[in-house]
């Protein structure tokens, strides 16, 4: 992956999540260069009332909503040169967001990932899927500069997207000291579905298959960190990811997800599905398959 300064689009809803989000770009951009930033927020013409739906109404109402995210940004410590903050009026924000990313050649999408804050975090959930670019949740307790990467591999189609973000995070930051990156893998057997097998059976499946991922990882990524095997055993792939993450302090795990090009296909199940329905107190870096 080309390594270059990003393009960054930040979603703003006037919450105080939008303080975490301005004070994360300064941890962020210790880890990754940083280019144009744009600080967007959408209003929902179908939500405000007929009065204040007036050409010189709404002006004056774009203008208040960028005139606060301005001050927030100032007293966020936000002085980018290249930051602008851009109020647009669509009835889907999804649609803004959309716009937004194609007009400015935007690379990474930052979004709030609440869970404590008031907020459902619904639309967060719905761009990590509908943007053809990748997307970085960030929950409200986030702290300090990012120095533990974790790349959930699964041997899919997702894994080389994956893996050349870790090879370009890497890349960035492989002087600091205690900086790592270092690919994990979940050993899973659906050993329900085959009753006669017997616990035996499925511990040496399980150790069969971690020799056998280990051994293919080498194969494919010779020169990158050793391949970490988890075994999920009774949870499920993203309980085993979230426990193992915990237990070894990592700040960012990055995972594929499958991208849709409807709404009633927006939450089929999958590992990335079930990851945006749990309060993560990681960070999330969601990327697509090139």
């Amino acid at each position: 992956m080309e390594q270059r300064p990003m393009n960054v689009l930040i979603g703003i809803d006037l919450s105080g999540m939008d303080s975490v989000l301005a004070s994360y770009l300064g941890d962020l951009a210790q880890w990754m260069p940083l280019s144009k930033l744009v600080f967007l927020h959408n209003v929902k013409l179908s939500e405000l009332p007929p009065s204040l739906k007036t050409p010189s109404k709404l002006t004056t109402i774009l203008q208040k909503i960028k005139d606060h995210i301005q001050q927030t940004l100032t007293n966020s410590g936000v002085a980018h040169t290249q930051s602008q903050v851009i109020v647009t009026v669509e009835d889907y924000s999804e649609i803004a967001f959309t716009q937004q990313a194609k007009h400015h050649a935007i690379d990474l999408v930052l979004l709030g990932n609440k869970i404590d804050m008031e907020g459902s975090g619904g639309l967060s959930h719905k761009l990590v899927r509908m943007l053809h670019i990748p997307v970085l949740l960030v929950p409200e307790t986030v702290e300090g500069r990012p120095m533990r990467i974790m790349e959930a591999v699964d041997f899919s189609k997702f894994t080389p997207s994956v893996v050349q973000w870790g090879e370009m995070i890497r890349g960035y930051n492989a002087q600091h000291q205690g900086f790592v990156c270092e690919p994990v893998y979940v050993s899973k057997m659906n050993y329900h579905f085959f009753p006669v097998f017997q616990g035996a059976d499925v511990d040496v499946s399980v150790q069969k298959d971690a020799v056998e991922k280990k051994k293919r990882w080498q194969q494919q990524y010779p020169k990158l960190p050793a391949l970490q095997v988890v075994e999920a055993s009774e949870t499920s792939v993203a309980t085993a990811l979230l426990q193992y993450a915990k237990q070894h302090r990592y700040d960012v795990i990055i995972m594929g997800v499958q991208g849709v090009t409807s709404l009633t296909t927006l939450f089929a199940g999958s590992v990335a599905n079930e990851m945006l329905q749990k309060e993560v107190q990681v960070c999330l870096l969601f990327v697509k398959v090139k």
